[in-house]
């Protein structure tokens, strides 16, 4: 019973630490979920301190400092900016993020593999987290008062989605909803894939919390189901049984088919509505508006544009517009051609450094996969800015190295 009562515990604190880190909540001042376990994390690392430095020592030392210098050039030409821009917030931001990736991403990531040993062990944590939030989306999917409370009391301040939460057709969890929220969701599917492929997550449990994300990631955007869906195609070709297939897409169909039939008994509007937001992913119309309205708003090629503006989204001094939501306009306008070009290629970088061994030669094409997959989806929103992508899959790749240095058996 006694140690019945530590698992427990032990579980409820990585519970706390991933929650807080995955969904960021205000808590005090400057003070976050997110910055909490992260400090956590780093207290947790200097106190192991040996472990740390193994893992650490996965990241090439000669290929790491190049990594560095990269996001330091581009720290050096958002701080250039500032002098010259109006944009103050908007390069004021993307300057403390470059200090927030180390920490969030590559620190964190080093953490994870340091406190969990065994990619197991991180994934049922996160299908708990995950589990919690599938419980508010779905409680909120049947009860638009409670859909209303959860978006008056995690989301005050953001009236962007007053109107939609009100008529039901925008669900959320906590601090989780739309695209961000969906890729936050699939960030969880890159491991859940990983310790599949390695043989560390057993085939039913594979099943059963694979297509809990994907209902969930349905209901709260799209752009992550379509990323988790190219996950699946992936690894049903890489292990292709016929059987496969049925298992999991019996899963999906009668967990969506369910949940509308029952949103359609409470609100008929709504489940029309959520139907038609889903569709609208599959609807080439719709895909041929998006990247035409991206194109209409990137600013050309000018002396100004070669390292910036220090403006993500609005208006710069000169008169240059950056309107887009796509990560690689965003940071074009901001840092210019060259910024961004050594932006996207430092995380290039990142993920390529610890892959230098693979416990499983399909493994390797699965990283490259994922990598190409991010590096897809950025054209729609700066994905990378978040953090819960990045780390999950430098975590994977981590993991990857743990196992393979520790000549561990995982078939």
């Amino acid at each position: 019973m006694c140690q019945f009562l530590k698992i427990v515990i032990l579980y409820l604190y990585h519970l706390f630490i991933i929650f807080g880190f995955l969904f960021e909540i205000p808590i005090y001042g400057p003070l976050t979920t997110r910055r909490l376990s992260v400090l956590i994390g780093m207290i947790i690392l200097l106190i192991n301190k040996k472990n740390a430095a193994k893992v650490y020592s996965y990241f090439s030392k000669k290929k790491i400092g190049t990594y560095y210098a990269l996001f330091l050039f581009c720290a050096l030409l958002s701080l250039f900016n500032v002098s010259f821009q109006t944009s103050m917030k908007n390069t004021y931001l993307e300057i403390w993020y470059f200090f927030y990736m180390i920490l969030y991403i590559l620190v964190f990531a080093v953490f994870l593999v340091v406190e969990f040993k065994d990619i197991e062990k991180l994934v049922y944590v996160y299908i708990g987290a995950f589990a919690l939030q599938f419980v508010i989306v779905l409680y909120g999917l049947l009860d638009n008062n409670f859909l209303i409370y959860i978006y008056e009391n995690w989301y005050f301040g953001d009236d962007r989605f007053a109107e939609t939460v009100s008529k039901g057709t925008r669900l959320m969890g906590i601090a989780l909803n739309s695209s961000n929220g969906s890729i936050t969701c699939s960030s969880a599917c890159v491991l859940i894939a990983f310790a599949y492929i390695t043989g560390r997550l057993n085939r039913f449990l594979f099943y059963l919390s694979y297509s809990m994300m994907m209902i969930l990631t349905i209901f709260i955007g799209r752009t992550g189901a379509l990323v988790e869906l190219a996950l699946l195609v992936y690894i049903i070709m890489i292990n292709f049984k016929l059987s496969n297939i049925f298992i999991i897409i019996g899963f999906i169909f009668c967990g969506v088919s369910i949940i509308t039939y029952l949103l359609g008994e409470v609100s008929p509007l709504a489940a029309d509505a959520l139907s038609g937001w889903i569709m609208g992913a599959f609807d080439p119309e719709s895909r041929s508006e998006t990247i035409n309205g991206i194109a209409a708003v990137v600013p050309s090629l000018s002396p100004e544009m070669i390292f910036g503006t220090g403006v993500m989204r609005g208006r710069a001094d000169s008169g240059i517009v950056v309107g887009s939501d796509s990560g690689y306009v965003k940071f074009y306008g901001a840092i210019g051609i060259i910024g961004a070009f050594c932006y996207y290629l430092a995380y290039l970088k990142l993920f390529s450094l610890p892959m230098r061994k693979f416990v499983l030669r399909k493994l390797k094409f699965f990283f490259y996969f994922v990598i190409v997959l991010i590096y897809i989806i950025e054209y729609k929103e700066p994905f990378l800015m978040y953090y819960t992508l990045p780390c999950a899959f430098l975590t994977v790749l981590l993991f990857n190295e743990f196992y393979a240095r520790k000549n561990i058996n995982i078939e």
